[in-house]
């Protein structure tokens, strides 16, 4: 009977709230502050470069969208979001390295537009373009949120809102089936981006816990020689899965959660494998 009851408490008890930081995705503020401190430096000052001469960097880029429906095979729609979340990003890192708040401004009017529009994301692949573009909604909310002074909380509110019921659902990051290799990695990611932007324990932890224990496209889906589930398919699938994990990893690593050194530093050696 105690054993009974010590059970049924244990499962009433929620896990504690995480205090998630901003900006985190991927870059803390200390990091973007060592990229800013050293812009006229190789490598740093050719990526700046191409940032800087990027057309979605542009305080005079024209939106594509919003439009309410988005949909992956078949595409509808799909190539302005893809150029609008290109342009949340861009002008996000620029309004840091450089302090010109119109660039905040133009990054924030286009994500809010798409948040307030946007109603479905659809067709039988929208977590591969959720998840290839994650550092982009993602990376740009977080700047955003974490370093501009004219971002409110009712931007907070409304993006998370967008991430949870618009975007969340499109992906399998929800499911404990997130797809095979290449497409659970970039579901997982996303994912990843969404929990720590809401600030949603319960999301994160789940996504933890699939990118753990799901073998097919967790850490258990590589193997001991660094052989991942797109190793043998092509270069591009192979350095995109490798990517949508270690960039999930990163992400993890901000809130305190270590997956680099797990399976005995197992990302480590897809690295090595793929070099």
């Amino acid at each position: 009977i105690l054993l009974s009851l010590f059970t049924i408490l244990l499962g009433s008890m929620s896990l504690p709230a995480r205090a998630f930081t901003h900006p985190c995705v991927p870059n803390t503020l200390q990091e973007l502050d060592t990229i800013k401190a050293n812009l006229d430096k190789e490598p740093w000052k050719t990526g700046y470069a191409a940032l800087a001469s990027d057309g979605r960097s542009q305080l005079t880029y024209i939106m594509g969208g919003p439009y309410e429906v988005v949909k992956r095979n078949p595409n509808e729609n799909l190539w302005p979001w893809r150029g609008d979340m290109i342009a949340v990003y861009n002008p996000s890192r620029m309004w840091y390295f450089t302090g010109n708040p119109a660039y905040a401004q133009k990054a924030r009017d286009i994500l809010v537009a798409w948040a307030q529009t946007h109603k479905t994301f659809g067709g039988n692949e929208s977590g591969l373009d959720l998840g290839d573009y994650a550092i982009c909604y993602g990376g740009g909310a977080s700047i955003l949120r974490g370093t501009w002074p004219g971002w409110t909380q009712q931007d907070t509110i409304t993006v998370q809102n967008y991430f949870r019921n618009i975007l969340w659902p499109a992906t399998a990051a929800p499911y404990n089936i997130s797809g095979p290799a290449n497409k659970g990695s970039l579901n997982v990611v996303a994912g990843a981006v969404m929990a720590v932007f809401c600030d949603d324990t319960d999301m994160f932890n789940h996504v933890v816990d699939v990118f753990r224990n799901y073998p097919g496209a967790g850490l258990p889906n590589i193997l001991a020689t660094g052989q991942m589930g797109e190793t043998g398919r092509d270069i591009g699938h192979g350095f995109n899965d490798l990517y949508a994990r270690t960039l999930t990893a990163e992400i993890l690593w901000k809130q305190g959660v270590d997956v680099f050194s797990e399976f005995d530093n197992r990302l480590l050696a897809a690295g090595e494998h793929h070099a």
